[in-house]
């Protein structure tokens, strides 16, 4: 009984797994997701279509918006003669995405063998989708730059407020230490006073 519940737990598993670990807000080709890195690779099958290759420098992907400017060579290789293969390079800035496109349709060929590999100055996402991919990328992406100022704001305020609270403690502290001086000063002076009044009166 007990083998039977945990094969049956593993084959829930392993349908529920791919399908959590795959989710995503867009599609694109699995296997080709590329996250903030410097350098990646992949190889895939793809099959007969349209595809873009898309280079994302906005942050969405790793909810990451501290961005810098970076610059991208790769290569786009096929298996099939009849694809061209693409060596290129492409500046992408910070906040900002590019794509390239290409056709995979040749005369009796199906499926073909995909590779790619990419060198960036800067971290950098990238993954290969198709049209309906790109659509929902785009829509995703639309009011990135609204969310990415909130944050920015959020952030730069958290910070204001953190140098205004280290200050202010500054200044009270200063302030405490003034004033307890000023006043150890005057009960020293207060003593002496008081000490020459008693040998005054004896």
């Amino acid at each position: 009984m007990k083998r039977k519940t945990a094969l049956l737990t593993f084959a829930l598993l392993a349908v529920i797994l791919p399908t959590v670990v795959s989710g995503s807000p867009f599609y694109y080709v699995p296997n080709t997701m590329i996250e903030d890195m410097k350098y990646g690779s992949f190889s895939v099958i793809v099959e007969e279509g349209f595809y873009f290759l898309i280079f994302d420098n906005t942050g969405y992907i790793t909810d990451n918006y501290t961005r810098v400017d970076s610059y991208v060579i790769f290569t786009l290789d096929f298996e099939e003669k009849g694809m061209r293969d693409i060596n290129a390079q492409k500046s992408v800035k910070a906040g900002e995405y590019t794509f390239i496109s290409f056709n995979f349709d040749v005369s009796g060929i199906y499926v073909t063998e995909c590779d790619f590999e990419m060198t960036a100055s800067e971290r950098i996402s990238a993954f290969l989708t198709d049209s309906t991919g790109l659509a929902e990328y785009f829509e995703e992406t639309a009011d990135l730059t609204q969310d990415q100022r909130r944050q920015e704001i959020i952030l730069v305020s958290s910070i204001s407020s953190s140098i205004v609270a280290a200050l202010l403690i500054v200044i009270i502290s200063m302030r405490y230490r003034l004033i307890w001086r000023i006043k150890k000063k005057y009960q020293t002076y207060r003593n002496k006073k008081a000490g020459r009044r008693f040998k005054n009166i004896g």
